[in-house]
């Protein structure tokens, strides 16, 4: 759905990443690594597709996917320590 919204398509780019083989996702992976959503973990060559996608990271790839400027705003008081 992500990839559709922001015209990343499906299909077509490059294995990026050593442990979504055959993944019901794989091909969403390897396009937003392609568009430098998703960078990956272990040095770029893991995704962990089954792994629990935390606020961080949810945070994350709506910054890279809107392409949102840096801010010093501190919009939430329970998010002290968050990266």
């Amino acid at each position: 759905m992500l990839t559709q919204a922001f015209g990343m398509p499906r299909g077509g780019a490059p294995d990026g990443f050593d442990d979504d083989d055959g993944h019901r996702w794989e091909d969403w992976f390897d396009a937003a690594k392609q568009h430098g959503v998703v960078t990956g973990y272990g040095g770029g060559t893991e995704v962990r597709p089954d792994a629990v996608i935390t606020r961080d990271n949810v945070s994350l790839l709506l910054v890279r996917l809107f392409d949102l400027p840096p801010s010093d705003v501190d919009a939430f008081s329970d998010d002290d320590g968050s990266s």
